[in-house]
């Protein structure tokens, strides 16, 4: 760490009242070495070391060169289309970036900072994207491992046409490094930028923001007055829920008051052997629906239950597609959807659709019966693969924290499921249905 701050200070990062230490549970961080008054910059850092796909392509031009020529080999293009390719792959050309001068090109003027970033070994135990079968059982855990399918792929790739082999583990240690420390410094760029990336984030108690100044260099400055020395300096990085903090930063937040979001397959609701599932499943696919259905924090609609409940439009839609039957009016045409013989485009459609239905209520009781077997499938493997979580560290407790959040997501979910079960079997519409079936 020594090494670094000198490196720093020669860089022309400057520093006010602040310094660098250990924390107790969240590696380095900032501190405050006096009291400090509100609105006072304790940070400054150069544009130079605001660290955007662009900036490391003008500044280094060795590392700049291996990018453009993978790109021309990969894409056969000429030099000019490579930079234009490389300058849309922000996430891409920094993990390459770190990779390069971590593992390939040490000595060099990164070698202080690439020194104090997380080590691979750190994340080979701290980080889920290491660690898939600490979420077994998780809703989670299909993005994990769909996460690692895509890093995968992506590194295939790259290995076409890189000069030297990059191992998965390099890869996957990059995305890990960055999606840890990076800052979105435009809505459509991000960066990763020294010193500042020791800042820890505060869910409730940050006492300082960040702010670009107008150079294109970044600045912290005090949003209170820091009372004393000694004071931990932290930033607010956003509400996130522990769900989207693990899946990128690897922990979870006790008590976080942003509720995760539940995920679950869609793919399971339909039967691949029937017909008009494959038209469903087709009809889907077409009009660009997501393969999962996603249940987020109840909220006010007087529109729909299930809505109202939390579960999106688009994934109630899709639940009354498959609930939907031939007997109901749909019917498919080639790739096209039709309701009584409503032709129907897409999802939202789909969903205003089945509002006007006579028969809405039966087929919102199919749906809620589909749900609550789903929620109850899953609810089941959550608890079940628990006790496979032997041991203990801050990688087991962050799981954890987010496990039993999960838990108790799907249980009220089913709560609610059974609550509108029961309304909807005294429904007139169902009551009627069901006599003239018998």
């Amino acid at each position: 760490m020594e090494c670094f701050k000198t490196w720093a200070k020669e860089s022309g990062i400057t520093t006010f009242g602040t310094l660098i230490k250990e924390t107790t549970t969240s590696g380095n961080g900032l501190f405050s070495s006096q009291a400090i008054n509100k609105d006072t910059e304790v940070v400054q850092i150069p544009s130079q070391f605001v660290l955007s796909s662009k900036r490391v392509l003008e500044d280094n031009e060795e590392f700049s060169d291996l990018v453009y020529n993978y790109f021309m080999k990969r894409h056969s293009i000429t030099l000019l289309e490579a930079k234009k390719m490389a300058a849309d792959q922000d996430r891409t050309i920094l993990c390459l970036f770190l990779i390069y001068y971590r593992f390939f090109n040490e000595n060099t003027k990164w070698k202080p900072y690439m020194d104090i970033l997380p080590t691979l070994e750190f994340f080979q135990k701290t980080h889920v994207l290491f660690n898939p079968g600490t979420v077994k059982g998780t809703c989670l855990e299909n993005s994990i491992r769909s996460k690692i399918s895509s890093l995968e792929r992506e590194l295939e790739e790259i290995n076409q046409y890189w000069p030297t082999r990059i191992e998965l583990d390099m890869y996957l240690w990059a995305d890990c490094t960055v999606w840890s420390r990076v800052v979105g410094i435009t809505e459509t760029e991000i960066a990763l930028v020294p010193y500042f990336d020791l800042a820890n984030h505060s869910l409730n108690e940050s006492n300082i923001k960040w702010e670009l100044t107008d150079d294109e260099g970044l600045m912290l400055v005090t949003t209170k007055d820091i009372k004393s020395q000694d004071e931990e300096l932290t930033l607010f990085y956003g509400s996130k829920s522990n769900q989207e903090l693990l899946f990128l930063h690897g922990f979870c937040i006790q008590d976080n008051p942003e509720t995760s979001r539940i995920t679950i397959p869609l793919m399971p609701f339909l039967d691949l052997s029937d017909p008009v599932d494959i038209s469903k499943i087709q009809w889907l696919k077409s009009v660009g629906a997501k393969p999962i259905l996603t249940l987020m924090g109840s909220r006010t609609s007087n529109l729909d239950p299930l809505v109202a409940d939390g579960w999106t439009v688009d994934s109630v839609a899709a639940l009354y597609l498959i609930a939907l039957t031939e007997d109901e009016g749909l019917c498919f045409s080639s790739m096209d959807l039709q309701i009584h013989g409503r032709s129907v485009k897409g999802l939202n459609e789909l969903y205003a659709c089945a509002q006007g239905l006579d028969l809405l209520p039966l087929i919102q009781l199919r749906a809620v019966v589909l749900l609550t077997n789903a929620l109850e499938y899953h609810l089941n493997m959550n608890i079940e693969h628990e006790v496979d979580q032997d041991g203990s560290g801050p990688l087991l407790a962050h799981t954890s924290i987010y496990r039993i959040e999960e838990r108790t997501i799907l249980q009220r979910a089913q709560t609610q499921l059974g609550r509108l079960q029961d309304e909807l079997l005294k429904n007139k519409v169902v009551l009627s249905y069901l006599q003239d079936q018998q």
